[in-house]
This record gives structure tokens, sequence and C-alpha cells, in this order.
């Protein structure tokens, strides 16, 4: 049987191929440990390009006319912290088109359902979350449960068997 895990990333400027060492390190490890690791299925969870355009927006507007301090805190503040503040939930009627909190959801949502092609739509699920990506994964699974429509019990995190956070706020 498939392991299905997703592997979700935190707040902060983040590669396309960030779980990369994290996947190649765990399945050296169980093979090591005499697992076979063609059963673990891995799909990395990469919300970033959601806020990405609009953080190169901001920095870009900050900084066109001011030579500024501090620059490393300031990109840290408008990459990192921005990321917490852009993904909170928008008040009922605000405009769809900038929820970042439903944006981020769908990319979750895609990537669980890429992981359930490939893994089964039944396999057992495990999460590996770092950081603000441990609230994200809380957050989907809390919308699915209570009112979610996904076509698979893993897409809907029905089958969530572990959830390990990194850094987890």
């Amino acid at each position: 049987m498939n392991l299905a895990i997703g592997v979700i990333h935190g707040m902060g400027s983040q590669d396309k191929d960030f779980a990369e060492p994290l996947i190649e390190e765990l399945t050296e490890r169980f093979e090591n440990l005499g697992g076979d690791p063609n059963e673990l299925v891995f799909e990395p969870v990469y919300w970033a390009p959601v806020l990405l355009k609009k953080e190169r927006d901001l920095w870009n507007l900050v900084t066109k006319r001011h030579d500024l301090d501090y620059t490393k805190l300031r990109k840290f503040v408008v990459n990192a912290l921005g990321d917490a503040i852009a993904y909170q939930p928008l008040k009922p009627g605000a405009k769809k088109t900038q929820n970042v909190y439903r944006q981020i959801h769908e990319v979750v949502r895609g990537s669980l359902k890429q992981l359930a092609q490939r893994a089964g739509g039944d396999a057992p699920l495990v999460i590996l979350a770092h950081s603000l990506g441990s609230v994200i994964v809380s957050n989907y699974c809390w919308d699915m449960w209570k009112q979610g429509s996904a076509s698979s019990p893993l897409e809907r995190a029905e089958t969530l068997a572990g959830f390990i956070t990194f850094g987890s706020p």
C-alpha cells in the first residue's frame, strides 16, 4: 500500500524545489530501514507563487522613491510576514479575486488531487508542514471536513493519518 505524503512550505520566498532535500533524505532513510521507497508518494504543496507578484509589486513600490536602510529586514517583513497577513480569510462579501486564503487552499487541493491520482484516492495521508504551512493545512482540513467537496477521500483529507509540523506558530 502506498503512503501519500504532502510537503508544504512555510512563509517567505521559496524555490519550486523546496521539498527535494527533505524528500531525498526521507526516502533514503526509509530504504535503509528496509522499506520499499516506491511505497512513498510525495507531493510538494508550493503555494508561494500565489503571493510572489504581489510581494514584488509592494517591494518595488516601497523602494521606488526611497533609499531604505535595513534592506534585509524590510524584505523579510514584506516576503515573510506579508504572507501571514495576506493569508487571513476575508470577510463575507469581499472580492473573491482578492481572497488569498481561498487561492492558497486551491493550491493545496490541487496538490492533494495530484497526490491522490498517484498514490490512490484512499491512501493514508501524512502531511509534513513548516511554519505557516501548518496553519494553512489545519485550516484546509477544517474547511474540507466542515463544507468541502472534493473527488477523493484523500483530497478531502479524510485519510489523514499523520500531521507533522516544523516550527508551527
